[in-house]
């Protein structure tokens, strides 16, 4: 959820994320009730990972990398494509309920 929170904090025009971000380590401590080290180790372990990097002052702000963008996209894409799948299966069992 933390990471979600990064991918949106673009704004709507902006999702995922492309350009520095900034983060308020209270404040996704506070909205996701854990401590202000547990989030901090999550961003340093994603930094690590080459999934964030971070802009100038430390604990600031952030940019969202590639693998990360990339990997969202992906999630959404298949999500999406997983409902519609599902939507047109309840469709096709409709129309077949009213042929019978």
């Amino acid at each position: 959820m933390v990471a979600m929170s990064l991918m949106t904090a673009g704004g709507p025009d902006a999702f995922p994320a492309r350009g520095p971000v900034t983060v308020s380590i209270s404040g996704l401590a506070r909205q996701f009730g854990v401590s202000r080290v547990h989030v901090r180790k999550l961003l340093r372990d994603a930094a690590d990972a080459g999934y964030i990097a971070w802009a100038g002052d430390v604990d600031q702000r952030i940019v969202v990398l590639e693998p990360l963008r990339t990997a969202v996209e992906t999630f959404f894409a298949n999500a999406i494509l997983a409902m519609r799948d599902c939507a047109q299966g309840a469709f096709d069992e409709i129309k077949a309920a009213k042929a019978s």
